[in-house]
C-alpha cells in the first residue's frame, strides 16, 4: 500500500504486487506484506522489516536490500528444499508469535472488545497442492467461458498452426 498525491494534490492509495522490489522502490513503501503459501511472513511499515529479522534472528547484512534480504528467506530453494520450508514454517510461525504481529491485529481488531483474541485463530489453513491446481482450473475454466472471443481465437490459431 502506498499513498501518494495526485497532479489535483489529492491523497490516493495504491496497493501493489511486486515480486521483487528494487531497494529504490523499497524506500518509498509505507506498508509492506509478504506472504508465503497464502501465510504471512511479515506485515508491518516498511521500515520495521530490519529490526523484525533481527528480532526472529535473521540478520540483514549491512548495505543489502532488506525486502530482497527476507524474500531470499522464504524462498523453496532447490538445493535444498526441506531445509528451505523447515525455515519457511520458523518463520511465518514466528511472525505469527511475534508482537508486530499483535500491533497489526490490535489495528484490525476493535480493541474495545472484551473477549481476548488468540493470534492462531487468523491463521488459515494451507490448502493442498491439488486443491490449489483445481482452484486454478476453475478459475481458468471460468475465465474462458467468460471471454467467448478469445477462446474462439485461440481455437482458431491452434487449428491453423496444425494444418
Amino acid at each position: 500500500q502506498y499513498s501518494m498525491k495526485n497532479s489535483l494534490g489529492h491523497a490516493i492509495t495504491v496497493v501493489a504486487v511486486i515480486h521483487q522490489p528494487s531497494s529504490q522502490l523499497f524506500r518509498q513503501l509505507q506498508d509492506l506484506l509478504i506472504l508465503v503459501d497464502g501465510r504471512t511472513a511479515f506485515q508491518g511499515g516498511a521500515s520495521e522489516i530490519i529490526d523484525y529479522s533481527e528480532s526472529i534472528g535473521r540478520k540483514i547484512p549491512q548495505f543489502t536490500n532488506p525486502v530482497e534480504h527476507f524474500m531470499e528467506n522464504v524462498h523453496v530453494s532447490s538445493e535444498n528444499p526441506d531445509e528451505s520450508r523447515t525455515g519457511i514454517e520458523s518463520i511465518c510461525l514466528a511472525w505469527n508469535r511475534s508482537e508486530y504481529a499483535k500491533k497489526v491485529l490490535l489495528r484490525v481488531v476493535d480493541t474495545s472488545d472484551s473477549k481476548k483474541i488468540k493470534l492462531e485463530t487468523f491463521v488459515q489453513p494451507k490448502l493442498s497442492q491439488s486443491r490449489q491446481l483445481a482452484v486454478l482450473l476453475m478459475r481458468e475454466v471460468i475465465e474462458r467461458r467468460r471471454n467467448r472471443f478469445l477462446l474462439l481465437t485461440m481455437l482458431l490459431r491452434t487449428a491453423t498452426f496444425n494444418l
